[in-house]
């Protein structure tokens, strides 16, 4: 049977740590110290797990897994501490150092603490947290005690926001102080003199940041976009003087400075559909560079309707038929052509321009019963074509 026995050690250097043995050497040790062969660890249980989370897949046998990562290695120790081994440390260092004192200090301190330990299950454990102790007298043995202690494995803590802003900030200015002593070299080099060169790096906090106020995000083509862009400083006070730029994709829709407000202004116009990037940039000494960007679409389809005031004519009747163009925003197309055509029947007139709300209106006729289908065609340059149908039907 293997014995263990488990100790408070302490160095200069590294502080205290818990050492945790199940080797002949804790026995051998302990007799040429006087100590005694009495082993203080009876049981160690060592709970390890992973966390997964279990999808299933719809009409398939079987789950996928996901890998959430392990948990920290829980140790719980349970033993006894008696009389001849109630001090700290195998050689009872002090005597008036209490083995459970010592144990209940790293508890209440909560720090972690290093961790040794020669049972291979444990050998990737290096440092711990004490998260339990718990001490009970034997009754009628003077300084006995059964005690039950449960470890957690530490691991060093994620970097917070904090530490990574400073480090970023570090960066910069290693970065910048680099790039002028490389710049100081080649000056010197060039003059063929020796130089030393100090400079004082000034990291830019103060950035700033600019807001873009666009009218329309979906236009048509013969709309223009009114575009206005806010520079403020990272406190939200307006910035003057400051070099701004507005581009819609690659091409430049204005290049000038903020006025007192901290405000420009600039406008976008496009014939062809799609969607477009605008994009403002600011620039201004001792501050950090703004950039915003937003997206304008530009529909240039008409939106055409055709209705009907009767669905159901006699072959001696007629009914009237309207035609209506609007853009992608609803608001009427004016003077846009207009065609109409339905075979088998007659469509007075067959073709015409839309009115100030987009209007055009004909009658439909046919001596002929059955379905018929009208067709309307609606043009207007720079948009793309519209079309509608409506149904007819015709009886005797």
């Amino acid at each position: 049977m293997v014995r263990m026995d488990v100790e408070i050690s302490e160095t200069k250097t590294a502080g205290k740590k818990l050492v945790l043995t199940s080797s002949g050497l804790g026995l051998y040790v302990k007799s040429l110290l006087g100590v005694g062969a009495y082993y203080s660890v009876n049981n160690v249980t060592i709970s390890e797990s992973r966390n997964f989370v279990e999808h299933t897949m719809p009409g398939r046998k079987g789950s996928v897994f996901q890998d959430m990562g392990r948990p920290a290695i829980k140790v719980t120790i349970e033993g006894n501490i008696a009389e001849d081994g109630i001090y700290y440390g195998l050689s009872g260092k002090g005597k008036n150092t209490i083995m459970l004192e010592e144990l209940h200090k790293l508890c209440d301190a909560g720090n972690p603490v290093d961790f040794l330990c020669d049972m291979p299950a444990l050998f990737g454990v290096s440092r711990v947290i004490i998260q339990e102790l718990e001490a009970t007298e034997v009754k009628g043995r003077k300084h006995n005690y059964n005690y039950k202690l449960t470890l957690k494995e530490w691991s060093e803590p994620a970097m917070g926001s904090d530490a990574l802003r400073n480090k970023y900030v570090e960066s910069m200015k290693k970065d910048a102080k680099i790039q002028l002593l490389k710049k100081g070299v080649v000056a010197g080099a060039a003059a063929g003199v020796v130089v030393t060169y100090m400079a004082v790096t000034t990291v830019k906090t103060n950035r700033l940041v600019i807001k873009l106020d666009i009218d329309k995000r979906v236009v048509t083509a013969e709309e223009a976009v009114d575009i206005k862009a806010s520079v403020n400083d990272s406190k939200g006070d307006p910035v003057a003087d400051a070099d701004v730029t507005i581009k819609q994709d690659t091409k430049e829709l204005f290049s000038g400075k903020t006025n007192a407000e901290g405000i420009v202004s600039a406008t976008f116009q496009s014939p062809d559909a799609g969607n477009y990037t605008v994009t403002a940039t600011a620039v201004k000494s001792d501050y950090g560079d703004g950039e915003a960007s937003a997206t304008v679409t530009v529909d240039t389809r008409i939106k055409a309707r055709l209705s009907t005031d009767k669905a159901t004519i006699k072959t001696t009747g007629k009914a009237n038929i309207k035609v209506t163009a609007a853009d992608c925003n609803g608001k009427a197309i004016e003077g846009a052509t207009i065609e109409l055509a339905c075979t088998g029947a007659t469509l007075e007139p067959a073709s015409g321009s839309a009115d100030s709300q987009g209007a055009f209106t004909a009658s439909f006729s046919s001596t002929t019963a059955g379905s018929y289908e009208v067709k309307a065609t609606v043009k207007k340059s720079p948009y793309a074509d519209g079309n509608a149908n409506v149904t007819i039907k015709v009886i005797t």
